[in-house]
Parts: C-alpha cells; sequence; structure tokens
C-alpha cells in the first residue's frame, strides 16, 4: 500500500499505480473530466476526485467512477447529460455514497424518447429541471407526470379539448 500526501498529479498517480499490485491512496490535483480520462485505476485504488466541470455527460461520470474506491465529488456539476439509463446509473452509484452530487442538479435526457415511469422516477432525484423528450402517449397517460417544473416535449396521441392541453401544458416548463 502507498498513501501519497499533498494533492498529486495524474501522471504521478499513474506512474506509482504502474509500480505496485497494492492500494494507492491520492488526492488528485486535476478536476476536469477530460484529465481525469487519462487516470489508471479501479475500485482498489483510493483516489480522491473532485470535478471542477459544471457540465458533465453520464457516460463519463460512470467511467471515472470506477477508477477509484472512494466517492467522487461531483457538486460543482450544475447539469448532466446522458440516456435514461446512464442518469439513473449515476443516482444508483450516488445511492451507494459512490457519487456525491448536488440536489439540484439539472439533467438532460438524450434519449429520443423517453417514458413517462423513466422520466418521473429521474425527476424525483433532484430540485433541478429535467429536459426530455417523452415517448408519444394518449391524455390519460401523459397525465401521470409527476412534475411540473421540467423542459418536456411530448406528443398526444389522442384528440384533446383546450382544458386537457391547459393541464398537459402546466406539466411543462
Amino acid at each position: 500500500a502507498v498513501t501519497l500526501s499533498g494533492s498529486v498529479s495524474i501522471t504521478d498517480a499513474n506512474l506509482i499505480n504502474s509500480y505496485t499490485t497494492g492500494v494507492v491512496t491520492a488526492t488528485i490535483s486535476a478536476g476536469d473530466l477530460s484529465s481525469l480520462d487519462s487516470l489508471n485505476g479501479d475500485n482498489n485504488q483510493l483516489f480522491t476526485i473532485t470535478v471542477t466541470d459544471t457540465s458533465v455527460s453520464a457516460s463519463d461520470v460512470i467511467t471515472l467512477e470506477a477508477k477509484t474506491g472512494t466517492s467522487v465529488n461531483l457538486t460543482a456539476a450544475t447539469l448532466i447529460t446522458g440516456t435514461a439509463a446512464q442518469l439513473e446509473s449515476v443516482y444508483t452509484h450516488s445511492d451507494n455514497s459512490r457519487l456525491s452530487l448536488s440536489s439540484s442538479i439539472k439533467l438532460t435526457v438524450s434519449d429520443s424518447t423517453v417514458s413517462i415511469t423513466d422520466i418521473n422516477n429521474l425527476s424525483s432525484k433532484t430540485t433541478g429541471s429535467v429536459t426530455a423528450t417523452i415517448a408519444s402517449g394518449t391524455y390519460a397517460a401523459l397525465t401521470g407526470l409527476t412534475e411540473t417544473t421540467n423542459a418536456y416535449a411530448m406528443t398526444v396521441s389522442d384528440s384533446i379539448n383546450v382544458t386537457e392541453l391547459n393541464t398537459l401544458a402546466a406539466r411543462t416548463t
């Protein structure tokens, strides 16, 4: 086992990590995801990582999380973009204390369409806005959207009246 004091560059952490099969404990000085992509590690390494990017991709976050056995600090991030499955994975890691997220982080779901169940699940995890395209559905199905502060694009597959349109409009910004 090797413990490095102070902040350590990715290059130094990778070098030390390459010379041992034991645990390397270090605070990584770089905070941007593009630099952190070159970090070599796994869940056996105890790298303290604080991401400084304000906008991150869920796939990059999932990849980074697998490079350390400690929780990754993502509290500087104000937006995460990814598929519904990737975003759910980010929250699973957060629920398991593997990621630290702001409770008001915004989410952009990149799937071409998202189910009402998936979007309700994701929007319940943040007080930030969620941007997504909801799968086409009937008025009755679309009234199942539970949040009202998100930016949803949706297509209603049946005929609706003005009152029903206003009800759906109240579910999105």
